[in-house]
């Protein structure tokens, strides 16, 4: 299976869909992006490590990678796998000494989870060639892991 690494070059409110954000991520390589639709507390979550900013307290995300941390473990990647009826699918990869685990997760917190470690996110470029978008959106800044 053939990846094409992807980076975070927007987080908006969503136009499409009240009440939701709009995470946009694009190869850089090929100019091509990827609208998500996400909820606002994952949004804010990314916003967070984006903006440089620190809580007083740890968020969800924060504690899932304390914990692996704090287990000896590694984020490998980020896998956006599968694209089913508007849905996407993701998988973190994750290194514990000498196995690979793989755990099924929204691509939301995955995203969020791998801002934080500087971890790169990939999706399987079927997926990518059939749904994402030329890169002829207003400019917007590029932004890369965090």
């Amino acid at each position: 299976m053939s990846k094409v690494e992807l980076f975070i070059v927007a987080l908006t409110q969503s136009e499409s869909v009240p009440g939701k954000a709009s995470l946009i991520l694009e190869d850089v390589k090929h100019s091509r992006r990827l609208p998500v639709i996400i909820g606002n507390s994952e949004a804010q979550s990314i916003a967070l490590v984006l903006e440089r900013m620190k809580p007083k307290r740890p968020q969800t995300h924060d504690l899932l990678v304390n914990v692996l941390k704090g287990l000896k473990g590694t984020l490998k990647e980020v896998l956006i796998h599968r694209y089913d009826n508007g849905v996407f699918f993701s998988k973190l990869i994750l290194k514990s000494q000498d196995d690979l685990i793989e755990l099924d997760s929204r691509v939301s917190d995955a995203v969020a989870i791998a801002c934080r470690m500087d971890t790169p996110i990939f999706i399987n470029e079927e997926i990518f060639e059939e749904i994402s978008l030329d890169n002829d959106m207003e400019a917007i800044p590029k932004t890369t892991r965090g």
